[in-house]
């Protein structure tokens, strides 16, 4: 109502009253005032849903993890691996590094499955890494499939216990872990 617009459910349309040729200009910078605040309102939006996915699962890892071994913010895994910061890196007597990305989309996947083949192939640094999806539409079908086939994707929304139970796994190398 501040803008003068109303929305149609049923169209999915932004729509104005009928207007006269003189109302135009004014009502065109209304309308367009009305987007640019839409957009504000998507950004703060996205940066609200990825900051509490990131709070949530730092929180859940160091309820598991955090007395059992050191576990640390955006950091490396090695300074061999310096280009690639992984959100979580986990340390453990005794066991590689756990190396968590966060993942949204699939530049951060193909991140992680990048640190996975650095690691393997020039730093032959032994590491596992985790690529922590929050959904399962976070990244395409595709991208998921070459994911399966080199790092260790999984959902976290849904199945936060078990998804934060594989990473104590991978982590601590609890009874019952399977490594392929």
């Amino acid at each position: 109502s501040e803008y003068e617009v109303e929305y149609d459910e049923d169209r999915s349309e932004l729509k104005t009253r009928a207007l006269n040729k003189a109302e135009i200009p004014k009502a065109a910078l209304r309308f367009v005032a009305l987007l640019l605040r839409l957009q504000d309102l998507t950004f703060l939006t996205k940066e609200r849903a990825e900051s509490t996915f990131k709070q949530e699962v730092i929180r859940d890892v160091i309820a598991e993890i955090g007395k059992r071994a050191k576990v640390t913010l955006d950091d490396i895994v090695s300074q061999a691996l310096s280009d690639f910061r992984a959100d979580i890196v986990i340390r453990s007597i005794d066991r590689p590094p756990v190396a968590i990305f966060l993942v949204r989309d699939s530049s951060r996947m193909y991140e992680a499955m990048l640190l996975d083949s650095e690691a393997k192939s020039k730093a032959r640094t032994e590491c596992r890494v985790v690529a922590l999806m929050e959904n399962e539409n976070s990244v395409s079908k595709k991208v998921l499939g070459q994911a399966m086939n080199r790092i260790i994707p999984l959902h976290y929304r849904g199945d936060e216990q078990i998804a934060i139970s594989r990473i104590g796994s991978e982590s601590l190398g609890l009874l019952g872990e399977t490594r392929h």
